[in-house]
Parts: structure tokens; sequence; C-alpha cells
């Protein structure tokens, strides 16, 4: 249980960490407060418009394979956000980091049920899933925000 819940703490930092960056640079390009608000409400608006549809994959697929197919797909995604930043298309890269986020939304819900299954103590492996799920929300654009702005005038 523990490497479940430390590997989606991880990636749920990891898929914060790009947001400082994107809104930045689209603030920069852009100048425009409406659309530095539609971009940064991108970032929330998969968990809110698609978890009633994808918190059940999990118990259609199986819940280890869920939570395995989803942390690999936010890699892939992860690393086309960073090749579409790199090569100067942050509205496309925003488009790949909101689909890494939508791709996130089964993680939780399949942890959650495999929790009663596999810890040993499921109410402190609970507690743990939820800390982090919500801690990934704040520390990755934290950690984010810091190693983009590391060094900038």
């Amino acid at each position: 249980m523990r490497r479940l819940i430390a590997s989606h703490a991880l990636a749920g930092i990891a898929v914060g960490l790009p947001w400082p960056a994107l809104l930045a640079t689209i603030w920069q390009t852009t100048d425009d407060p409406s659309l530095l608000g539609l971009a940064g409400a991108a970032r929330f608006a998969p968990c809110v418009l698609l978890s009633a549809f994808l918190g059940g994959i999990g118990d259609r697929f199986g819940r280890f394979r869920t939570v395995r197919t989803v942390t690999l797909l936010r890699l892939l995604l992860l690393a086309a956000v960073a090749v579409l930043f790199v090569a100067g298309l942050p509205w496309w890269a925003l488009a790949a980091a909101t689909a890494t986020v939508a791709a996130g939304v089964p993680a939780f819900p399949s942890l959650a049920a495999l929790v009663p299954q596999v810890a040993d103590d499921p109410d402190r492996a609970t507690d743990a899933l939820v800390t982090w799920e919500i801690s990934g929300f704040v520390v990755g654009p934290a950690v984010g925000g810091c190693c983009w702005y590391s060094g900038r005038p």
C-alpha cells in the first residue's frame, strides 16, 4: 500500500509542476486576464466535469490495472507538455496538461477502493491517501513555481 500511495503522491505532484510556467507564459503572451482565467480553470475542469464518468473506470477494468494505466498515461502526457512547451506552443501544452489532469481522475477512486483489500491498517492508509491527494494540488504547483521562477528577474 505504501508504494501505491507514494506513486500516487508523486504522480499528483508531477501533474501540478507545469502549471505555473504555463500560466505565466500565457499571461506574458496574451496579457489578457480572461484568457489567463480560462487557462487557470482548465486545471480543475476535468475533475469537476469528468469525475462522475471516470470515477468508476477502476470498477470496470480492474483497480490495479487502472492505477498502472493512469500513471503511464500521465507520464506520457507530461512528456508531451514538456515538448510542446519547449516548442513554444503554450496553448497546446496547456491542452496536454489538462489532458494529464483528466487522465488522473480515475486514480483516486481506484486507490481508495483498493485500500481495504491491501492495507494492513485501512484507516491509516486512507488518511495517508487523502492527505497526499489533496497535498498534490498544492505541492506540485509550488515546486513547479519555484523551479520556473528561480533565477528569473
